[in-house]
């Protein structure tokens, strides 16, 4: 997998206009970022859900971060962090697990 990635950023280097990958991931996040604005009321309702994806979009924000320089002010992680419902159930959750693996 390194070594493909590898082979995308020079990819991208020889065939693309300087910041160009940035502003692509910089796209990416805000279609994610609406997407997951839409589904919030739904996966609020079922906490594993909210749970699954709220893991895949730091996963797939880092992975971004890394593989096309994801500008700083861009963020998938957004759609929960700027939610006061997601916020509540993140800590929840956090504060269960926590708890869980102290006792």
């Amino acid at each position: 997998q390194g070594a493909v990635r590898e082979r995308y950023l020079r990819f991208l280097g020889a065939h693309c206009p300087d910041g160009v990958e940035g502003h692509v991931a910089a796209a990416l996040c805000g279609a994610m970022r609406a997407k997951l604005r839409r589904e919030m009321p739904s996966r609020l309702a079922e906490p594993p859900s909210f749970c699954h994806a709220f893991s895949e979009a730091i996963a797939c924000e880092r992975e971004l971060r890394h593989s096309l320089r994801l500008p700083p002010s861009a963020s998938v992680v957004r759609a929960f962090t700027d939610d006061d419902d997601a916020m509540q159930l993140w800590l929840k959750t956090e504060r269960e697990d926590a708890s869980a693996r102290l006792t």
